[in-house]
């Protein structure tokens, strides 16, 4: 059984052109993925910045809305963005049915000052979700709408060669900095 050069070499090319295919369509999956994401983020912000300004507005169509369209999250997001979602959804419907009991005339003004305290501790949550220079949202999200692309150059980059030396102990080489680990300091070169 003869093989010959080329045949060799068309061999490497189809496996590496089949490598570059499969990068670019895993990229193209993470950025999808990172899109549908960062609309529930933005749907989540909005909701959360209508339920601190605008109590009053807050109807059941809104509140049944949103709560539609974070299905979506249980596939997209872990169980703590979810279990997050549902507290958003939680404290929405609690405006919702909070403002509803106010309009009519079944509680008395005991009951009533009852339900405009739990109102106001609801809307200062929504106001400790947006006001804060680090928002509660941003620290739950972060590591579902962090963006990188696969770089196989960068993985490369970051292998470490080790090189043994016969009287400093072992030397670790890398792409832009040598480290000699016999006295825990390194020299830039």
């Amino acid at each position: 059984m003869n093989i010959s050069f080329i045949e060799i070499l068309i061999a490497i090319a189809v496996v590496y052109i089949a490598w570059q295919n499969y990068r670019i369509e895993k990229n193209k999956l993470r950025f999808d993925l990172y899109d549908k994401r960062l609309k529930i983020y933005n749907d989540l912000v909005k909701m959360i910045e209508y339920a601190w300004k605008n109590t009053d507005g807050l109807t059941e169509e809104k509140v049944n809305k949103f709560e539609i369209r974070m299905h979506e999250a249980k596939f997209l997001f872990g169980i703590d963005v979810n279990n997050y979602i549902f507290e958003v959804n939680d404290n929405l419907e609690s405006i919702y049915f909070s403002k509803k009991s106010l309009l009519g005339n079944k509680y008395s003004n005991e009951e009533k000052k009852m339900i405009e305290h739990g109102l106001e501790i609801t809307q200062s949550w929504f106001e400790e979700q947006i006001i804060p220079y680090d928002l509660e949202i941003n620290k739950i999200f972060k590591k579902y709408l962090k963006f990188t692309i696969y770089d196989p150059n960068r993985i490369i980059n970051k292998l470490i060669t080790r090189v043994p030396s016969s009287v400093m102990g072992t030397m670790y080489i890398t792409n832009d900095r040598e480290y000699d680990d016999s006295d825990g300091d390194s020299n830039n070169k």
